[in-house]
């Protein structure tokens, strides 16, 4: 713990508990945090300081700056004298930077200060020089500094981004989960290292801990997504921990997942990670992304179809090689159409897509018209064939109707 000083002022107080602690001689990084908590909750009121092992053993930053149990924004610190110019630049700093757009960066007398990857509006605060005597203007600089840095984590709410901006942002935070991920998965006691050895096991023999954190983050990440759509439609407040009950029915695999892996037992060392994300889409409006995918009608279901969006910033070169290309609900309806058609004209099946009649092929019977999708991604195709079998076996009123069509044939 830091040593109490008399003197009142936070930022002096704070200088004279570092510097106490370099004179001692065996002081690493590490053991200036608690001057740092104590200075960063005394000038952020109502804020928590939360320094977490478990989190930076996963590679998370040093503290996760809080309020009301919701995460404000996030500080790294480096050792005293460290070049803050060479480490803003590091690989490390370049994932938090790119996934946490609140973000400070310190060697304990500098501060700096970075909104989306950037400089924010005061960049940069200097407290003290190498003998640790306040700089005449420091403690005000770094007032304004974590002003802007409070303002700014609880700014955002009702903001409505484009689906583009969106994927975007997530695109980022899911590659800053991915990689803890991986790193948890690292430490074969964690939970993380068990539920990869047993996909491993029962699924995909030759599964990787890379490709299993890439799946792992893309499910946490995107059931996300669809939880917070499901909680825009029915105006319901939204959290990581509801996210399962959130998820529609239709969804198993992805409520399953929630509830046995990205709920409350979530490993704490990403869970964090997932909070964020979470948080992230609480603050934000949905209509805009729904608006995109809902222009070409209700079946452009933006759970489905944005995920080509999202890989696209995640990873456009595992979208290639996924095939993952959204085809617009016109040329999908084009397609469709022309093939019913042809059916109709071309065969003389005058039901096209509906016809139910059987024929004899290798000793078997089957339907004559057989419905084939080879790249089926997220079944528009097919969803298409099943929306104007449904209308013409509606309009035929034919014997048993729709529903033992569909069980009888289209199935």
């Amino acid at each position: 713990m830091p040593k109490k000083s008399a003197n009142p002022n936070p930022v002096s107080a704070y200088l004279e508990d570092i510097a106490n602690t370099r004179k001692r001689g065996n002081a690493t990084e590490h053991s200036y945090r608690p001057a740092l908590k104590t200075l960063l909750e005394a000038q952020l009121s109502g804020c928590q300081a939360v320094n977490e092992p478990a989190r930076q053993k996963c590679g998370a930053p040093d503290f996760s700056i809080e309020k009301g149990g919701a995460a404000l924004g996030y500080a790294e610190a480096k050792d005293i004298g460290a070049n803050l110019d060479d480490e803003a630049e590091s690989e490390q700093m370049k994932r938090y930077r790119a996934a946490l757009p609140n973000l400070i960066l310190t060697d304990y007398v500098e501060f700096r200060h970075y909104v989306d990857g950037k400089p924010g509006p005061t960049p940069r605060a200097r407290i003290a020089g190498a003998d640790f005597r306040k700089t005449p203007t420091g403690a005000e600089d770094l007032a304004k500094l974590l002003k802007e840095f409070a303002a700014l984590g609880e700014s955002g709410r009702g903001e409505s981004p484009s689906a583009e901006r969106l994927a975007k942002i997530m695109a980022d935070k899911t590659r800053m989960l991915r990689n803890l991920v991986d790193n948890a998965a690292a430490d074969e006691d964690s939970q993380l290292a068990g539920i990869w050895q047993g996909l491993r096991k029962n699924l995909i023999p030759k599964l990787s801990r890379s490709d299993f954190a890439d799946i792992f983050a893309q499910t946490a990440s995107y059931g996300l997504f669809a939880a917070r759509l499901e909680s825009e439609r029915r105006g319901e407040k939204f959290s990581r921990l509801r996210a399962g009950e959130l998820l529609p029915q239709t969804t198993p695999f992805l409520r399953n997942f929630f509830n046995t892996f990205a709920g409350p037992n979530m490993d704490e060392g990403i869970g964090w990670m997932a909070d964020d994300i979470a948080a992230m889409f609480a603050r934000v409006s949905m209509d805009n992304v729904v608006r995109a995918f809902n222009a070409g009608g209700a079946a452009d279901d933006p759970f489905l179809h944005f995920y080509e969006t999202f890989l696209r910033e995640y990873d456009s070169k595992k979208r290639r090689a996924r095939g993952v290309f959204f085809t617009p609900r016109p040329v999908v309806d084009f397609v469709v159409r022309a093939v019913d058609h042809s059916l109709m004209q071309d065969f003389g099946i005058p039901k096209g897509l509906a016809d139910e009649s059987m024929v004899k092929a290798n000793g078997q019977r089957m339907h004559k018209v057989q419905i084939l999708d080879p790249a089926t991604g997220t079944g528009a195709f097919l969803a298409r064939v099943v929306e104007i079998v449904h209308g013409r076996v509606k309009k035929s009123g034919g014997r048993g109707g729709w529903e033992n069509y569909a069980l009888e044939h289209l199935l």
